[in-house]
């Protein structure tokens, strides 16, 4: 490991991320996790590499880094959007039933929350079977 704190490795591999270069974010943020499997900002790496997988369209890898956000960390602040964009992915793989079910435990779980409102709104697209 280089001399680089935990902060700025996670730092760094996040402006990658929101610099647009989602495969080298990719290879930081798995990185970091590998040498920081817990601990701060674990929860938000592990989330980040999710949403660098679903903008590369890797569907399966996305949908793995987010369930472990859910899984490894249950008291993150990221469990209610991690589930709200695995909930995104299945209904963007047309299983309507199974993004159903992430999103009303996110309304039953987080109530109030902005992941609350946007599963809602997919809910209702759900039920009147819109596109």
């Amino acid at each position: 490991v280089s001399g680089k704190s935990r902060k700025e490795r996670y730092q760094e591999a996040y402006d990658t991320l929101k610099d647009g270069h989602y495969s080298q974010a990719i290879t930081a943020l798995n990185a970091f996790l590998k040498d920081y499997p817990a601990g701060e900002y674990s929860d938000n790496a592990q989330y980040w590499l999710g949403e660098a997988y679903k903008v590369n369209q890797e569907v399966s890898l996305a949908r793995e880094a987010f369930s472990k956000v859910v899984s490894n960390y249950p008291a993150s602040p990221k469990v209610s959007d991690a589930l709200l964009k695995l909930g995104y992915i299945e209904f963007e793989q047309n299983n309507k039933a199974k993004a159903g079910e992430y999103f009303s435990q996110i309304t039953t779980r987080f109530p109030g929350t902005t992941a609350a409102h946007l599963a809602a709104k997919k809910m209702q697209q759900i039920e009147s079977g819109a596109p």
